[in-house]
């Protein structure tokens, strides 16, 4: 990857990379309306329903689901319309980076039906 060559991996641009692994490989569902009432959910946040692949706003969702704050969801849909250079470039709240990366990692677990082991070495090598 380009970006990743001519920059230090940043939050930004590894949760860039992990949302897009999964949507390449067809695990990255629409989370764009609620799947219930079909209320666009992007502007607002949403909760994840991951093993149903679907969305809900606050409304229809009752809490429950994973919980992707409009600041998240803002970040997921510029992640699907910009290249990773100008993604990365972007302000990236910490917040929304542990959110998505909480959701990645739910999405990709529930996928592969385990939890990969270098979550945690790689958030350890980022912090060094």
């Amino acid at each position: 990857m380009k970006a990743a060559a001519e920059a230090s991996p940043t939050a930004a641009l590894i949760r860039y990379f992990e949302i897009w692994a999964l949507r390449l490989n067809g695990f990255f569902p629409d989370f764009t309306r609620c799947s219930s009432c079909g209320k666009g959910v992007i502007n607002e946040g949403f909760f994840a329903w991951v093993e149903s692949g679907e969305a809900r706003c606050a409304d229809c969702a009752g809490d429950i689901g994973i919980h992707v704050s409009a600041k998240s969801a803002s970040a997921l849909e510029k992640m699907m319309k910009l290249p990773p250079e100008k993604f990365m470039i972007l302000p990236f709240e910490h917040d929304a980076a542990s959110e998505l990366e909480k959701f990645a990692q739910r999405l990709l677990g529930f996928n592969l039906e385990r939890q990969l082991k270098s979550w945690p070495l790689l958030r350890e090598a980022l912090q060094n």
